[in-house]
């Protein structure tokens, strides 16, 4: 058990110069438990010896949002959507576009997907920032590697290159994507 002591030297060289701590620069796998959209994800990584939940942004791009106001945004933002769970799982789009967010959680839940996660530092909303990948066997070419999901989102035009700064307008993403 502590003393008051042992509290005090326990803390005794940090203070104001102690780091913030950071995920930053690390890279770790991580179990897909959500998709909320096609740029937000809940994952559950080990840290410390257990097991703790992170809402994780995916780093550099920005999808439609499910709650948009044109019909052609919304569509797009279920599509980015239908893709990361489709990349994920190896189910197909068309199976996964018929799923609710409710029966989403649910298959994540009763199946193990893993991901392979960069990280950089957290928003402003507390989400870690990542580089989200799986990782792939092609038995036809005889090879193995990561994919971004990240990166096929934008491949297929179901996501923009996004720095954090400016979003693009609902307009303006009509036209982009």
């Amino acid at each position: 058990m502590y003393t008051n002591e042992n509290i005090k030297n326990l803390y005794k060289n940090n203070g104001l110069n102690t780091e913030y701590f950071t995920l930053k620069g690390k890279s770790m796998y991580g179990r897909l438990v959500d998709v909320l959209d096609g740029d937000s994800i809940k994952v559950v990584i080990s840290l410390f010896d257990r097991c703790y939940k992170f809402n994780v942004r995916l780093n550099g791009i920005d999808t439609s949002e499910m709650k948009s106001k044109r019909d052609v945004n919304k569509e797009r933002a279920m599509e980015a959507r239908e893709m990361v769970c489709s990349l994920v799982t190896g189910k197909s789009n068309t199976y996964v576009g018929g799923l609710t967010r409710k029966e989403i959680q649910k298959m994540l839940d009763d199946n193990v997907y893993i991901l392979w996660l960069e990280c950089h530092e957290f928003d402003k909303y507390g989400r870690l920032l990542a580089d989200v990948y799986i990782d792939y066997v092609d038995t036809e070419a005889q090879t193995n590697g990561r994919k971004s999901i990240n990166e096929e989102l934008v491949k297929c035009n179901l996501a923009y290159r996004y720095s954090g700064k400016t979003k693009l307008t609902e307009e303006e993403q009509e036209t982009t994507l």
